[in-house]
């Protein structure tokens, strides 16, 4: 994703954000089928995140004493704020629909 470039796994006929698209849509719907009973993990509006998969698990570690899990999902920059004391730490807010 940094450089705008798909993965070389990817279908070649496809562009950045139409592979990208696909991923998100093939995440949404395993989500959406999570079996009865199992409460699905996501990203709510307002939740702490990070940027940096590393960071994630040092926090996790060193600040919540193991007690976390680790979720991705891709989003549009412009869903992310900081307040600029750490590259590291951001907010997520999706714009409203």
């Amino acid at each position: 994703m940094d450089y705008h470039k798909i993965p070389s796994d990817a279908n070649p006929k496809d562009s950045w954000d139409t592979h990208y698209s696909k991923l998100k849509a093939q995440h949404d719907h395993e989500l959406e089928n999570t079996p009865e009973g199992e409460k699905p993990i996501k990203i709510n509006p307002g939740d702490w995140v990070s940027i940096s998969k590393r960071y994630a698990i040092d926090h996790g570690k060193d600040n919540l004493g193991g007690n976390y899990k680790i979720i991705s999902k891709t989003v549009p920059a412009k869903h992310l704020h900081t307040d600029g004391n750490s590259f590291a730490e951001w907010g997520y807010n999706p714009e409203e629909k």
